[in-house]
């Protein structure tokens, strides 16, 4: 699940008012006529943290941050970079010495790890050909063509805004079964699927089974479970038929001691 921190938007969104204003440039001693090239990197940085985690709440449900917002993280990203290793216009500082060093509520490093941090629990990384890639994986590609078919086929059933045709179930059966089982495929293959690709996954599967009231037959019983389920349901009675067998085998043998020594009895007393 993915928790938007009010802490993390409002310092996106201090930034971004602070790039509007000219008292961000006196804040670090320079003159709003004569801004300095840290100065103007800190205004980018602002600019695109606020643009990136406007993107992400548009896009929180259902998610597609990763994809919708890529382009905006690669520019936070290059941003942050840029004013921890870019020099000042001078040569002879760096830009996070100017910036960062003077900035003792850490309002730049927080805004930075907050996207950081929302980026890295959607899983986004997972979505893309390299960490540094806006390029969709092919599995990612296949799965939203077969999740777009799917619902395709959902909305050809569409009577009113939440009435299906008695049908649905019937005709769409084959693609929602081939993208559930493309969808466990993957699980099995990677550790973290990215966000966008569960939370559809998700929403497509409560949409079948609890608004169309289809028959998820994609799900098939665990054997092993069943199997030991079936067995502890099976001692008590298999208990209860060894004890009683178990308590008759030593009733006739008690019995068969007494006989015996009743047997016994009557050509001792005649011995004596």
């Amino acid at each position: 699940m993915i928790y938007f921190k009010p802490v993390g938007i409002f310092v996106i969104i201090f930034l971004f008012y602070s790039s509007e204003s000219s008292s961000l440039s006196q804040t670090f001693g320079e003159s709003a006529n004569n801004q300095t090239n840290c100065t103007v990197l800190l205004e980018s940085y602002a600019d695109a943290s606020a643009s990136f985690t406007f993107c992400a709440v548009n896009h929180a449900r259902p998610i597609r941050i990763c994809e919708k917002c890529v382009t905006l993280y690669h520019d936070v990203y290059e941003a942050h970079y840029n004013i921890v290793q870019v020099e000042d216009g001078k040569g002879n500082k760096k830009c996070k010495e100017q910036l960062m060093n003077l900035d003792r509520l850490e309002v730049i490093e927080d805004g930075y790890n907050y996207i950081e941090g929302l980026w890295d629990r959607a899983s986004c990384k997972s979505c893309f050909e390299s960490k540094n890639s806006t390029m969709l994986t092919n599995n990612t590609i296949n799965f939203m063509n077969m999740l777009n078919v799917t619902h395709e086929c959902f909305n050809e059933h569409k009577v009113d805004d939440d009435k299906y045709d008695k049908t649905v179930c019937k005709d769409c059966e084959t693609k929602y079964c081939d993208m559930n089982k493309f969808y466990d495929s993957l699980k099995t293959e990677q550790d973290n699927l990215c966000m966008d690709v569960v939370d559809s996954m998700n929403i497509t599967r409560m949409m079948w089974n609890d608004k169309l009231h289809c028959k998820d037959k994609t799900r098939k019983p665990d054997v092993v479970f069943l199997a030991v389920s079936s067995t502890v349901a099976a001692l008590p009675v298999l208990f209860y038929l060894g004890a009683k067998l178990f308590t008759t085998v030593i009733r006739n043998q008690l019995q068969m001691q007494k006989r015996l020594a009743e047997v016994l009895r009557p050509s001792t007393s005649a011995a004596t």
